[in-house]
């Protein structure tokens, strides 16, 4: 897909396009604003106008994108007004687990339908377990969880273990569904990519390695997982199917990893993902009830866009950290309002190619100490 840069108003007309397939990857600073500013100019028949804040986080996304060894993606959106930044936000990404939101819905919508409760309890088992953030996994196999508990988890730090319990409970065909259900209808927004379970994500990954992989348990990817590095992973998925180097389909898991995000699988692009953020944000298919309980949850997550906001802030959000692949998204409302509000602003970040998480969460939290600077958040 095409790449745009695109400043909307309030009244939601495109003010700025720059395609950045016109020039290098790294087109200098200063040639940026000076093409942003010369196209404002041009324009003098328009009602509308950039206001500072997208003036100010143009620049600012400019410089981050600049410095970082990667790419990154941006989008921001006003709820009060509908004014927005779009920065390769209509480029597909991987989205990793900012997905559990749809995930999230489906289970509250079953609670308002009086079909679970948060007190209700599901077993863990060994299928469930997988390697990765939480304290989920930490449980013995036949432990009673309760589904409040796997929700916090889940969103608060990407839990996979309690993601795949609660994909269990639910159905995955009713997740995908409700991921769609959340976008606005027409065609200004590309559908999600499908969603699948976290073991699934590493059986694909290997899979890419050689086909043995979707036949290996969880408790094989486990084992596996918790190997090391990169290459100690390699070494022991190789002695687990009995394989050697020559029978690799490709040289490493860099490589893996790379051909799997270049897959539908969990890929959206963040504009799209914005609206989804909305529609929770206004109870979309949810009591109002249902969709607070979600958003006070999502404000247990710790992403790094967060760590330069106002203390006055309320970010309801997600995080995805993988290899080479970091999302940070959420809804910032007032901490006087309550979890949803009408004056909130939408934000989804995203950066692919970074050598290091630190590079990635160091950009993140770039952006969003240029988010709080920027004035958006005192626009309502």
């Amino acid at each position: 897909m095409q790449s745009v840069v695109t400043v909307r108003s309030e009244c939601g007309e495109a003010l700025a396009l720059l395609d950045p397939s016109k020039f290098n990857d790294r087109m200098d600073y200063t040639m940026r604003r000076s093409l942003l500013i010369t196209t404002f100019a041009l324009l003098p028949g328009l009602a509308c106008a950039a206001t500072d804040w997208q003036k100010s986080l143009q620049d600012e996304i400019t410089r981050i994108d600049n410095y970082f060894p990667g790419e990154v993606g941006l989008y921001v959106q006003q709820l009060s007004d509908g004014a927005s930044l779009s920065w390769h936000a209509n480029e597909t990404w991987h989205l990793g687990s900012l997905t559990n939101v749809a995930i999230a819905v489906e289970v509250f919508s079953r609670i308002d339908k009086r079909e679970l409760s948060l007190s209700d309890t599901i077993e863990l088992t060994q299928a469930h377990i997988v390697d990765g953030p939480g304290e989920t996994s930490q449980h013995q196999p036949g432990t009673a969880l309760g589904v409040g508990y796997l929700l916090e988890q889940m969103l608060a730090s990407g839990d996979p273990t309690a993601t795949e319990i609660l994909i269990s409970e639910v159905g995955l065909d009713a997740v995908n569904q409700r991921a769609q259900q959340l976008l606005p209808p027409g065609d200004d927004y590309q559908e999600l990519g499908p969603i699948v379970r976290p073991l699934e994500m590493y059986r694909n990954v290997f899979g890419i390695l050689h086909r043995g992989a979707f036949d290996l348990s969880a408790e094989d990817f486990m084992e596996i997982r918790q190997a090391g590095d990169d290459q100690a992973q390699l070494e022991a998925f190789q002695q687990r199917l009995e394989v050697g180097p020559q029978d690799m389909k490709v040289p490493d898991l860099a490589s893996a990893y790379a051909m799997y995000y270049a897959t539908p699988i969990h890929g959206g692009t963040l504009d799209s993902y914005g609206q989804i953020l909305a529609a929770l944000n206004a109870g979309q298919g949810l009591s109002r009830e249902s969709a607070d309980a979600l958003l006070t949850m999502m404000q247990l997550g710790k992403g790094p866009m967060g760590s330069h906001l106002p203390e006055s802030a309320r970010f309801a959000q997600q995080s995805s950290q993988l290899p080479r692949r970091a999302c940070d998204a959420g809804i910032i409302t007032s901490a006087g309002g309550g979890a949803a509000s009408a004056q909130g602003v939408i934000i989804a970040a995203c950066t692919r190619g970074a050598a290091t998480a630190e590079e990635a969460s160091k950009a993140l939290a770039d952006i969003g100490q240029a988010i709080a600077a920027s004035g958006v958040l005192q626009q309502d």
